[in-house]
């Protein structure tokens, strides 16, 4: 019987796979890389890849993200 975390958990991603997740960012790059997302735990969850499984340096996570961003009336947004 399985139980519920081995029918349930992420599988890992092949390395070639995240580099192409992550093409847009110059892995050798010398400027800051900042993650964020809704409440921060997806933007941890690209630090952790882009430090410790593609080796970019200077990467950080706004943790609070769009929940604290988005409470900022006419506070500026940048689209790219």
């Amino acid at each position: 019987m399985k139980t519920a975390s081995q029918t349930t958990a992420p599988k890992k991603a092949p390395l070639a796979d995240l580099s192409g997740i992550f093409s847009a960012i110059d892995p050798n790059g010398d400027d800051d890389v900042i993650t964020y997302c809704t409440i921060g735990g997806r933007a941890c969850t690209a630090w952790f890849v882009l430090i410790y499984l593609l080796g970019r340096e200077r990467v950080r996570v706004y943790d609070g993200s769009w929940a604290e961003r988005g409470r900022h009336a006419g506070a500026p947004v940048q689209q790219s």
